[in-house]
């Protein structure tokens, strides 16, 4: 009787979106520069589509423990892969894929000589894929195999059959109840031993078959062909990916070579291939299911390698090389993915924005922090020069939490300096800022969260008549809430004494708080100090820093009533507040990524560029100023003043123990403010008393 020569049907790997979103993520923060085998998982079972070969199926398990995953369903089962991800297209085009799977196919070999695939079968198949991520247009240029085992060739004694020409539909019902109940116990039943006799069915873990682990089969698979009823049978079972008449699943090519490895005195076996799920019904098992009746080559595997030096078999491939455009594996090529189209614009512009921030990391400072800054949610108390500016910056750190507080209106003098806004925003009265400024920002960024909240802030001097006090009481609550939920506030008001009350409260509740002021050709940088009341994740500095109040020996008062045109304006060099506004976030990103966060110490030692930092960013000034006329900047550290009028502890007492009623009198009596801290005594104490008479 002629024998026919067993073929074979490879399975598909088909990686989901999900696992390309993670191969992005991966080579951002992960793996980066490297180009070495990036592992995962993928799941395989059953065909379960006539005529298409199982696939395996890749999805969000990149980088992941086994330990981590979840159990897939019953008919499934974790199957290893790994990807390699290349820096350049040039790189992906050179690399030999031939070699890759030939080193995978080595791992198989050594599990294979090791007996671990006799308890582990599921490692009998493995999937590679190599790919060229272009990060920016979202396009995904890529190979995939699952590499098996060269041996010589396997004879089919007769045809591929249905499994009914060997077992009964009760048979075949058995032999599933059995096999989900292995699963279920945690059993890899990807390959198992069934073992009929009569109308008996058992089935044995795939150890079973081998001498040196169980003496079970040694004496009857002699006579696995023999067709008396009493006589012993037994199959191999496995997971079939084929659903070909004429092909086996490509699992079985392994488990092939597993046999003449392992059982050199096996000429022949039987096989069960599983082409359909458990949960149907016996009938559809047994139309489904089929049985092969197998003649192994006249050398053994042992004999082989042994002749060979203990060479592995060769790699099954028909891969001849790997460019752009060659065929592989018959009549496939190279894949080409194209995701960017597919996504959301929204997704793909914040996808962007942070790509060219997480490759900082790459070379430049791999540890640093940037979730710190992603995360961080920034108040912006002013909206106008300085708070457009700041809010752009912030933008350019992926910061996505962003608050506007204003009182004004956009006005015609506005959009040519402060970049928020347009000549449209000024029409018919001018729009709020605050509301202008966030709208404007989801424009340019769409993902970021921000908000506008118009807002009158309470100034000492500027009094409050007994009809205006439940709206202040209302406005305290608000600005004291807003400055509760965030974690950075910049302080970007244009006169002096509207920055009092937030920097009291942003003390009062330990923020970091930034001012900023310009001059017409200077500006200041400074950072808030630390509240000593509180409690900090770190040891706060000895010396506690100061705040924008702290150099000033007079409290905040009107500073509006004598002002002449010039001084209502912001009359500046007008790219003095782009400086400033990037001075500004820098420090905050500098801060952040401080171990001390808040609480870090001035760094002003310029004297070595090399010399490491605490901040990955560099040094963290406590003030920075910056002279425009001669393109200069002087970090400096002031320390707090003792009877400063926003940060001192006699304001902060006074302030915790009756927010509303303190914060009002100061309003309506700035000189309440310099009584409460001291500066009113020190003034008098400083005062040299001159008598003289007339004539």
């Amino acid at each position: 009787k002629m024998e026919k020569e067993l073929k074979y049907q490879m399975y598909a790997t088909a990686p989901s979106l999900e696992f390309w979103h993670n191969v992005v993520k991966a080579k951002l923060e992960t793996v980066k520069l490297d180009e070495g085998a990036v592992p995962f998982f993928g799941t395989v079972g059953p065909s379960t589509v006539a005529d298409l070969s199982a696939r395996i199926s890749v999805d969000a398990s990149l980088l992941s423990a086994r330990s981590d995953l979840l159990e897939p369903s019953l008919e499934r089962f974790l199957v290893e892969g790994a990807v390699f991800l290349p820096n350049t297209f040039d790189a992906f085009s050179k690399t030999d894929f031939d070699v890759l799977l030939k080193e995978m196919a080595t791992e198989i070999w050594e599990d294979i000589k090791s007996g671990r695939v006799l308890t582990e079968p599921s490692r009998l198949v493995r999937s590679l894929i190599l790919c060229f991520a272009d990060l920016k247009k979202y396009h995904f240029d890529y190979l995939s195999g699952c590499p098996a085992l060269q041996h010589d060739p396997v004879l089919l004694s007769s045809p591929i059959s249905p499994s009914s020409s060997s077992f009964s539909l009760a048979q075949v019902e058995k032999i599933g109840l059995q096999w989900r109940e292995r699963r279920e116990k945690g059993e890899d039943v990807m390959a198992f031993v069934v073992k009929k006799k009569g109308e008996e069915v058992e089935t044995f873990p795939f150890s079973s078959f081998f001498p040196n682990v169980s003496d079970l089969l040694q004496e009857t698979t002699l006579n696995e062909n023999s067709k008396e009823e009493n006589e012993e049978q037994v199959w191999i079972a496995f997971v079939d990916s084929s659903n070909s008449s004429d092909k086996a699943g490509w699992l079985l090519r392994n488990i092939v070579e597993t046999i003449s490895y392992h059982r050199p005195d096996l000429k022949s076996f039987k096989a069960l291939g599983i082409r359909s799920s458990f949960i149907n019904s016996p009938q559809t098992l047994s139309d489904r299911w089929v049985t092969y009746n197998l003649h192994l080559p006249s050398i053994n595997v042992r004999e082989k390698i042994q002749n060979e030096n203990e060479k592995a078999p060769e790699l099954k491939s028909s891969v001849k090389e790997v460019k752009k455009g060659v065929k592989i594996y018959g009549k496939s090529k190279i894949k080409h993915l194209d995701l960017g189209s597919m996504m959301d614009s929204h997704r793909v512009a914040e996808a962007q924005v942070y790509l060219n921030l997480k490759l900082i990391r790459w070379r430049t400072i791999p540890d640093l922090g940037l979730e710190k800054i992603f995360e961080s949610k920034c108040l912006l108390i002013g909206s106008g020069t300085l708070g457009c500016n700041v809010a752009r910056s912030l933008i350019g750190w992926g910061v996505k939490n962003i608050t506007f507080v204003d009182n004004s209106r956009v006005s015609f003098s506005n959009p040519v300096r402060q970049t928020l806004f347009t000549y449209e925003d000024c029409l018919d009265g001018g729009r709020p800022k605050a509301e202008a400024a966030a709208s404007r920002l989801r424009e340019i960024f769409p993902s970021c969260n921000t908000r506008g909240v118009s807002l009158s802030i309470p100034m000492p001097g500027h009094s409050i008549p007994p009809s205006g006090e439940e709206k202040f009481k209302e406005v305290l609550a608000t600005l004291t809430e807003l400055i509760k939920e965030h974690d950075v506030i910049f302080l970007l008001t244009d006169n002096r004494e509207s920055r009092w009350l937030p920097s009291l409260i942003s003390c009062s509740l330990g923020k970091l708080c930034l001012s900023s002021a310009l001059g017409f050709d200077t500006f200041l940088i400074i950072r808030h100090g630390h509240n000593p009341r509180l409690t900090y994740p770190h040891p706060p500095p000895l010396h506690r820093l100061g705040c924008y109040f702290c150099a000033n020996t007079d409290g905040p008062g009107n500073s509006m009533i004598r002002r002449t045109l010039d001084q209502q304006c912001t009359v500046t060099r007008p790219g003095l507040s782009m400086m400033a506004s990037a001075v500004a976030v820098e420090m905050v990103a500098g801060v952040v990524n401080h171990p001390m966060g808040v609480c870090a110490p001035s760094e002003i030692d310029v004297s070595d560029f090399n010399a490491p930092t605490p901040s990955l960013l560099g040094i963290c000034p406590h003030q920075i100023r910056g002279f425009l006329s001669h393109f200069t900047t002087l970090p400096s550290t002031l320390l707090s003043y003792p009877k400063c009028s926003a940060c001192s502890l006699p304001i902060l007492e006074k302030f915790e123990e009756d927010a509303e009623g303190f914060v009002l009198r100061c309003c309506n009596d700035s000189s309440y403010i310099e009584e409460v801290c001291g500066l009113a005594e020190d003034r008098l104490e400083d005062v040299d008393v001159i008598e003289f008479e007339l004539d």
